[in-house]
């Protein structure tokens, strides 16, 4: 009897083991996407794209336009405060001798 019982319950195991298998493997094949959906994808990413770069560009032409748009001395002004700005703004390393005695960020921990 013990033996009959034994014999069951592997069955039964097996049985589920299998049945789960069968329902993993199908939820897989019915996640993939229908061409009609990758193409919509694709076609989405590529307008938004499209849309970026035509938004830098005007900006590119309304800044030139701004630029343009004041006289000789303002222009040269407005040049020497861009490469002021972009000398100041510009990241530093610290000299080679300093570097490892730094002091680091402390990590976050959870």
């Amino acid at each position: 009897m013990k033996r009959i019982a034994k014999l069951n319950i592997l069955h039964l195991k097996r049985i589920l083991l299998l049945w789960f298998l069968i329902l993993v493997s199908a939820s897989s094949f019915s996640q993939r996407e229908s061409r009609e959906v990758k193409k919509k994808k694709n076609e989405a990413l590529n307008l938004e794209e499209q849309q970026r770069k035509d938004y830098v560009k005007s900006r590119d032409k309304a800044v030139k336009h701004r630029f343009e748009m004041q006289d000789k001395e303002t222009q040269e002004r407005m040049k020497e405060s861009r490469k002021t700005a972009k000398k100041n703004n510009k990241t530093k390393k610290p000299f080679i001798l300093f570097r490892p005695f730094k002091k680091r960020k402390a990590k976050k921990r959870w």
